[in-house]
């Protein structure tokens, strides 16, 4: 078959796709294997019949992992996103506990960490997993840079199914090493939290010290949230810190924990002005996180958003219109936007559901954020053609924009699964 043939008749089978459960459902009962594997990973991505997706999944694993380390990049991260398809059942993935206790065998650290992230999450099934991990962090050095991001993982995992104190020793160690090397440990000592005594001191001791680690102790404690409340003076202090970044990061942990809005909703509407873009626009975020507890900031907000002109180029160089955050930032404040659409969530399972729902704004919004996803959203194929067919004249978007009703659709599309003819610069010109 030629590679023109090939395209063709991908394209053929998923025109074919069901956009319903029952549709899916009915396919795990047909002969063809990959079919049946394209509806357990449609199942899995909104967590939906575990009984019946997690053993494909895992039979699926068992085969690759039987074939030794993935051959190249895209094979590794093929197989992360099956784990992490895994993950979204939590402990109802229990039944491929077995081939994820040989993942951790696997010659890829990267699969390695990331079946020692699911099985963290998996409870009593992944006991058998508890000597391996042992074994992992055997002669962890703090030192090495390179290996910190895999031993948080497995060091994570370990506490999850053993409570065993040297896991948290070792997250420790890293926590007091490096803040630009911790490998997230603030994550994870946050969700370790309270259930370790060990952790809660460290964190109070850093943010006393006021040292190079006091920024990861604070995102920790943010973590934690309510059961923190042994830092909220120390947070409420830092408010009139001299750097701006610390006060914003406190009144942001501040809220997380005692759900007062005043003190930190001041504190971030002052630093909307402050002559670093950046800073204004991270307070801008984190006000539109609070969502209408920060209604104070409202009339700040509302003037940033008039005054903002022009464009930046995001980490990833793509050009955002300056005005958009704080339109965003706006509207969750009021309420008349989600809180979802504030920035961008890669949450795939709550973006699936709202291209189910039935706000007609929040499915072209979902659409925008599949786009950038990807290829990862694969599953989202059905829907959007179903709400590209429907979709007629145009819409008012959030800066004002006319634009055809069926774009957001398209782009999505093309995003995901592009076909041959598709036409960025002119989404009409397909489909």
């Amino acid at each position: 078959m030629s590679d023109e043939d090939a395209g063709t008749a991908g394209h053929d089978r998923k025109a074919g796709w069901p956009d319903d459960a029952a549709g899916w459902l009915r396919i795990l009962d047909e002969p063809e294997e990959s079919r049946r594997q394209e509806a357990a990973e449609w199942l899995a991505t909104r967590g939906l019949a575990a009984d019946r997706a997690v053993p494909i999944l895992a039979d699926l694993l068992r085969r690759e992992f039987a074939d030794g380390e993935p051959s190249h990049y895209d094979a590794e991260m093929w197989l992360n996103y099956e784990i992490n398809l895994l993950m979204n059942y939590g402990a109802g993935a229990a039944p491929a506990a077995p081939v994820l206790i040989d993942g951790l065998g696997n010659r890829n650290w990267q699969i390695r960490a990331k079946a020692a992230e699911a099985l963290g999450r998996m409870g009593p099934a992944s006991a058998a997993a508890v000597p391996i991990l042992r074994e992992l962090l055997r002669g962890f050095d703090p030192s090495n840079r390179l290996t910190i991001w895999r031993h948080v993982r497995f060091a994570e995992a370990l506490w999850h199914l053993s409570r065993d104190p040297e896991a948290v020793e070792i997250l420790l160690d890293i926590f007091a090493g490096d803040p630009d090397w911790n490998g997230d440990v603030d994550k994870a000592l946050g969700r370790i939290g309270l259930a370790s005594p060990a952790v809660m001191t460290a964190l109070m001791d850093a943010l006393r010290a006021e040292g190079r680690n006091y920024s990861t102790a604070v995102s920790a404690l943010e973590e934690i949230g309510p059961p923190a409340h042994e830092a909220v003076p120390l947070l409420s202090r830092a408010l009139a810190g001299e750097g701006v970044w610390g006060r914003m990061q406190a009144a942001r942990a501040l809220w997380r924990i005692t759900g007062e809005a005043g003190p930190s909703v001041a504190t971030l509407a002052a630093a909307l002005d402050d002559p670093n873009e950046r800073v204004g626009r991270w307070a801008a975020y984190c006000l539109g996180e609070m969502g209408p507890a920060a209604a104070a900031a409202l009339p700040a907000l509302r003037r940033k958003r008039d005054q903002a002109e022009g464009e930046y180029k995001e980490t990833c160089l793509r050009p955002v219109p300056r005005k958009l955050l704080f339109v965003e930032a706006v509207g969750v404040v009021e309420g008349s936007l989600p809180a979802w659409r504030l920035g961008f969530t890669g949450d795939l399972k709550l973006l699936l559901d709202e291209l189910d729902g039935p706000d007609e704004s929040h499915r072209r919004w979902a659409a925008e954020f599949l786009a950038q996803l990807g290829p990862e959203a694969w599953t989202a194929i059905p829907a959007l053609r179903r709400e590209l067919a429907r979709a007629e004249g145009e819409y008012v978007d959030l800066l004002g924009v006319r634009r055809p009703a069926k774009e957001p659709f398209q782009l999505a599309l093309a995003a995901i699964d592009p076909p041959d003819d598709f036409d960025l610069e002119r989404p009409d010109s397909s489909r």
